[in-house]
């Protein structure tokens, strides 16, 4: 009896291990794929407006393929204050080109570290004023 207990235990352990391996392999893979199918653009800043705790919420446009999107993107770590250094500029933002509307502004390195673009030394201002912690790569 005990060895078919020990068995059972054994059977549902490698159940529960393959369905944790297979499952983190799932979400690997799609991840990676869709980092495979997305583009960058150009985003005009539109409008800022104050987030919740003093933060920013932006407002910014960009095309793809002759239509326009309009999106907004909560950035807290950066100050209301600074939004003067945003205002009506260009950014790159990530989309997905089957729905453009799945979009993010990039703005900080990590933001280009989460999908291995290199940081552009356009952009080096903005790591070196609001993130100064962060070494810049």
């Amino acid at each position: 009896m005990n060895k078919f207990i020990e068995k059972d235990q054994l059977v549902q352990r490698v159940l529960w291990s393959l369905i944790i391996v297979l499952g983190a392999l799932i979400i690997f893979f799609s991840y990676r794929r869709s980092d495979k199918r997305t583009q960058i653009t150009s985003a005009y800043i539109t409008e800022i407006t104050m987030e919740y705790k003093g933060g920013m919420n932006v407002r910014y446009q960009f095309t793809v393929n002759n239509t326009v999107y309009s999106n907004v993107d909560a950035i807290s770590t950066i100050g209301f204050a600074s939004k003067s250094s945003f205002l009506h500029r260009y950014f790159p933002v990530i989309y997905e080109p089957e729905n453009p509307k799945n979009c993010n502004l990039m703005l900080a390195q990590l933001d280009f570290e989460e999908h291995d673009i290199p940081y552009p030394d356009s952009l080096r201002w903005i790591q070196e004023r609001f993130y100064p912690h962060l070494k810049i790569k």
